[in-house]
């Protein structure tokens, strides 16, 4: 009788979940049908931008979020058509490129190369990128090689240490080509520095955090809970008048972010100040040469007049020469490179994308770039 008993109570309370489940699925339906909305708000910005927060927060664009690197590429997204011709994807592991072992291949020297969006390659297709070229070149050459591609748009410097310290070493690369400081470095921190965010992110996130997430994103439901808790909460008018004011100084400051005297005129930070920038090109060289492996810092070129408009450029790129010569570290100087190389040729307007980009360099670029990573390689590598 009590077994019974017992088996009556589990399906009354088995209807009655079927039942609450199916009131509010039929709620869902009706806030829809009525066009409900209450999305949460894309401020203030907690990972990257306002614009690219949302899109990390949906997990369906280029990007995922990730613990201290605070975004990377988001395994098997696709690339955008314009810049590919035919569909290609970031692969299953979240770098650019053909899909490799960890484990290094007897008899074959592994590069990675680390960088912003001009590493990753910005605008052209996988095969077009520096990385891929330099490839294709070192094997023509006779030097047996690959080359992973973990360039990130957007990345600055210490972004890339992140990186290295939770992807990059578990490649173990004999060489890594490091291309920080084009300009992500010094632009305007849109709510904290980099160390500071680094320092605050919590760790991957899990399943249930990431369900929460999506479900606040696309569920009505939850918009609706959303809208009646904020209701209930005041606003403290102090508070929002401070963000507000950070907003509006933010958004004044920067136009002016390239001045050399910009954190004293403007009172705002950049995401990593020159002094931060040159102590961590000191922790990447020891991090990888603890590993086992050598540096090779590169200088990314830029068209010239960029520095006339942001003349701190000049000092973030300063610094990576002084650096390396006072470490004896090798240097590709794609900056006076490519300079020099537009005087001889009598200017060649094709090393850069033509509608007004100043830094993500066209095929033909990249080509040079990797043509001279080429012979510094085989030069570092000597006869074999």
């Amino acid at each position: 009788m009590a077994q019974l008993s017992m088996k009556k109570g589990l399906f009354v309370s088995l209807f009655s979940l079927v039942g609450c489940l199916g009131l509010l699925a039929l709620l869902e339906v009706g806030l829809r049908v009525f066009g409900f909305e209450y999305p949460p708000s894309d401020d203030p910005i907690a990972i990257w931008n306002a614009d690219e927060d949302r899109g990390l927060r949906l997990g369906r664009g280029l990007h995922r979020v990730a613990a201290r690197q605070l975004w990377e590429p988001r395994p098997d997204a696709l690339l955008p058509l314009a810049w590919t011709g035919d569909p290609e994807h970031v692969n299953s592991a979240g770098y650019r490129g053909p899909l490799r072992r960890e484990e290094k291949t007897p008899g074959v020297l592994r590069i990675a190369t680390m960088g912003d969006s001009s590493t990753f390659g910005f605008g052209v297709p996988y095969a077009d990128t520096y990385s891929a070229q330099l490839e294709a070149s070192l094997n023509a050459a006779g030097l047996r090689a690959e080359v992973l591609d973990f360039g990130v748009i957007g990345y600055t410097l210490l972004q890339g240490i992140e990186r290295y310290k939770a992807r990059v070493r578990d490649y173990h690369p004999d060489v890594v080509i490091e291309a920080f400081g084009a300009v992500n470095d010094h632009h305007v921190a849109q709510g904290l520095q980099d160390t500071p965010k680094i320092a605050q992110s919590s760790s991957d996130e899990g399943a249930l955090a990431v369900l929460g997430r999506r479900a606040r994103e696309n569920l009505r439901l939850f918009h609706l809970l959303a809208r009646g808790l904020d209701s209930m909460h005041r606003e403290d008018p102090a508070q929002r008048e401070e963000q507000d004011r950070r907003a509006v100084l933010i958004n004044a400051s920067l136009s002016h972010v390239g001045e050399l005297d910009f954190e004293e005129n403007w009172h705002a930070e950049r995401r990593v100040p020159p002094q931060e920038f040159e102590a961590a090109l000191g922790e990447l060289k020891k991090l990888v040469e603890a590993d086992g492996a050598s540096l090779l810092v590169v200088s990314m070129p830029r068209r010239p007049g960029v520095d006339m408009v942001a003349p701190v450029l000049r000092s973030y790129s300063a610094i990576v020469v002084d650096f390396c010569k006072a470490t004896g570290n090798p240097l590709y100087d794609g900056r006076s490179d490519f300079r020099d190389y537009r005087a001889i040729e009598h200017g060649d307007p094709y090393l850069f994308f033509i509608d007004g980009d100043d830094y993500h360099p066209s095929k033909r670029g990249h080509a040079r770039i990797a043509r001279r990573l080429c012979e510094m390689l085989i030069e570092m590598r000597g006869p074999h």
